[in-house]
């Protein structure tokens, strides 16, 4: 037996589809059935919240958008009709934060997805490459591990050795217009 809306879905994603559904024209009573709300007016209710939330994203968005552009506070409250720059100051804040949440999460699900490709890949040389000996095989396989591991963040850092004081001392020579060779 199959996972009930409820279970699948998230309660954002669970408003989010109402919302969808009532935009289709479907009865609250429908939309409470399918999305696993008890009853038409807890769809509702969902469906309610959800437009404020949207809305409220979508003023936080634009404020953003203005702040970014160099338009001061009192001028994005009075057009966005903010009561306290103070609290248009927290909307911006939560929106950059929101959208740096968005490409983290973005980022993420990117690199998993090469995750998985990269396994897909190593699966199907595998066995060519244990069984059957194959070194191209194995050479992809290790290939395979390398890009895995780099976009997990395994690989061990490259060690960079610098003479830090001969650099020092070439440095104050050129500015101090030496052109003797540094101490050292």
């Amino acid at each position: 037996m199959g996972a009930s809306p409820r279970q699948r879905l998230s309660a954002a994603q669970r408003r989010r589809r109402a919302v969808e559904l009532q935009a289709a024209g479907i009865d609250l009573r429908s939309i409470a059935a399918e999305v696993g709300y008890a009853n038409a007016s807890s769809a509702k209710r969902a469906i309610d919240r959800e437009l404020k939330e949207s809305a409220d994203r979508e003023r936080r968005k634009n404020a953003q958008q203005l702040f970014l552009a160099g338009v001061d506070l009192r001028s994005i409250a009075e057009q966005l009709q903010y009561e306290d720059p103070a609290v248009l100051r927290e909307e911006i804040d939560l929106a950059i934060e929101e959208s740096i949440a968005r490409e983290h999460a973005s980022t993420d699900e990117r690199r998993r997805d090469e995750i998985l490709r990269y396994n897909r890949l190593q699966a199907a040389f595998w066995p060519k490459a244990i069984k059957d000996k194959n070194t191209k095989a194995a050479d992809i396989v290790l290939r395979c591990i390398a890009g895995r591991e780099r976009l997990q963040g395994l690989q061990a850092p490259t060690r960079i050795n610098v003479d830090a004081q001969r650099l020092g001392d070439e440095i104050i020579a050129l500015l101090t217009g030496d052109e003797d060779e540094p101490a050292g």
